[in-house]
């Protein structure tokens, strides 16, 4: 967990029943922060990415991404940006924010993709926004490790 939520889970409103316990151990309590295993998720030598790129050669990126719209039944455009959340869902990710948010940002030309679950109702709500925008909106409920890499070309 983050340090952040390290703090938010000795609440009353996150904790869950378990924040006067937390708070107790509160110095044992310990968040790490979120980061990138550079190692893992290199863009050269990724064996989840089908086309290898660079910053220097980019083209490998515009092949996934065309590859992925196509695997998600988006139009394949190269031309339009594609925006992407990886995420638990959960009011506390801010979610519903994203939801209101998307609702102006589809009037443009983009395409967004989500991957992953949480709260019914904002699967239920994704969904939702995906039957209503079939040709800008895919969403995936679950984990999908090979989905998941960062700069596969959607991210």
């Amino acid at each position: 967990m983050s340090p952040r939520y390290a703090r938010e889970i000795t609440t009353e409103e996150l904790g869950e029943g378990l924040d006067g316990f937390l708070r107790k151990r509160q110095r044992r309590l310990l968040g790490i922060l979120n980061g990138v295993d550079y190692d893992e998720w290199n863009t050269t030598r990724n064996p989840h990415l089908k086309h290898a790129y660079s910053i220097s050669e980019l083209t490998g990126k515009v092949i996934n991404k065309l590859e992925v719209q196509k695997e998600l039944a988006l139009p394949v455009k190269s031309s339009v940006p594609v925006f992407g959340t990886i995420t638990r869902l959960a009011e506390q990710k801010g979610v519903d924010i994203e939801l209101g948010a998307l609702e102006e940002m589809l009037i443009s030309d983009i395409q967004f993709i989500l991957l992953g679950s949480g709260a019914p109702e904002y699967e239920r709500a994704f969904q939702k926004l995906a039957a209503r925008f079939p040709a800008k909106v895919a969403i995936r409920i679950g984990f999908n490790q090979a989905l998941s890499q960062p700069d596969r070309g959607w991210l």
